[in-house]
């Protein structure tokens, strides 16, 4: 029974995640799929524009996901980049994620940054640069996201 509150906790938190945002233009969506070969659930936040773009062109947004399989979980919290200027942002590898919730610092650790997840999409009257970046392991900070009132993010 504890397992299923704590599920049910660390899903209402994923969607709290933008509660300590601004609440106009909440065009974030969470989806889920689960694959019944392989005993799998994935639960993802996309979308979540709220984090502004702090005086860069294009749109940055913070995303969390949940990977469940065998009764455990994984979380993350994965940064997504999306410009039609030509301009990359590229994502470091390493401590690239910093996060100040409620005034304490959390550096996040991607493995790869966006090395391994760029690309570009021909909207026909433009192209657009999408890149994202990975940080695993985010259960804690997302819980202290959903509980913030007020969070800074920077990307490197």
């Amino acid at each position: 029974m504890f397992l299923k509150i704590k599920q049910t906790l660390m899903t209402t938190l994923i969607l709290l995640l933008i509660g300590c945002a601004s609440t106009s233009n909440l065009g974030y969506e969470v989806s889920s799929r689960s694959d019944e070969f392989e005993g799998y659930t994935i639960t993802k936040m996309k979308n979540n524009n709220l984090v502004g773009s702090g005086g860069i062109d294009g749109n940055i947004s913070l995303n969390a996901s949940k990977f469940e399989k065998d009764g455990q979980a994984l979380y993350s919290l994965i940064v997504v980049y999306r410009n039609t200027s030509s301009a990359w942002l590229f994502i470091e590898s390493g401590e690239s994620l910093i996060l100040l919730i409620d005034g304490q610092k959390h550096t996040l650790i991607s493995k790869t940054g966006s090395l391994e997840n760029r690309d570009v999409a021909n909207l026909g009257f433009a192209v657009m640069l999408m890149e994202s970046a990975i940080y695993q392991d985010a259960e804690d900070v997302i819980r202290e996201i959903g509980n913030a009132t007020n969070v800074k993010v920077k990307v490197n």
